[in-house]
């Protein structure tokens, strides 16, 4: 590295935490950041590290070029500055691994042209400390950023073809119960269906339709 990393008085040198999950359909209570967050936590001290400012986005994908992700903006302006809002200097970011920060070339670029405003910064992972400074530092995060694409480009080609493969067998794509069907998707649902039928005759009839679920209470 260009120069040592600047260090707190406690001696441990101030870094970002960053964490992000594509999905958080489940609980959606935000569980996935928290264990990054906290795993970032456990990394920082057993690399000479502490961490002064968190950062997160919660169920955003990062291989999708119209997904903001507002944790991550927060993340490049202060490292390119050199310090959070409040006047906190960031000498590092930990992270659990590399697709959390990024997924695509123009990701990967702002994070790396933020981080080496200044020299002498840290990346820090589970894997131990990365100097992205470096020729070998940057080649990894260029292979990371390739794996990343590949693992994009096979999950999209498996979710295509499970489509495929769903209306091959008449089977109704998945998601919310659509009204009128019953949960296996292929049963009528005998009372929604009856007043999906009723809105159906009166608009053909040319009269105004009652709110479907209106009719259920």
């Amino acid at each position: 590295m260009n120069q040592l990393a600047r260090r707190e008085p406690t001696g441990l040198i101030p870094v970002a935490s960053y964490a992000r999950t594509s999905e958080d359909v489940r609980q959606r209570d935000g569980h996935g950041v928290r264990n990054q967050l906290l795993i970032n936590e456990r990394t920082a001290r057993e690399h000479g590290c502490t961490v002064v400012a968190l950062y997160s986005d919660n169920g955003r994908s990062a291989s999708k070029a119209r997904v903001t992700r507002p944790g991550f903006d927060r993340l490049v302006t202060d490292l390119a500055r050199g310090h959070t809002c409040d006047g906190q200097p960031v000498n590092g970011v930990v992270c659990t691994a590399d697709d959390r920060l990024y997924r695509r070339p123009e990701d990967l670029a702002r994070f790396l042209a933020a981080l080496t405003t200044l020299p002498g910064r840290l990346y820090v992972d589970p894997q131990g400390v990365r100097d992205l400074y470096s020729q070998e530092g940057l080649l990894l995060a260029v292979r990371a950023l390739d794996a990343a694409a590949a693992e994009t480009r096979v999950r999209s080609r498996r979710l295509s073809d499970w489509h495929w493969a769903r209306a091959v067998d008449g089977v109704p794509h998945s998601g919310p119960r659509p009204f009128g069907w019953q949960e296996d998707r292929i049963t009528l649902h005998p009372d929604e269906a009856r007043l999906v039928q009723q809105a159906i005759t009166a608009r053909i009839g040319g009269k105004a339709a009652r709110g479907c679920r209106a009719g259920l209470v």
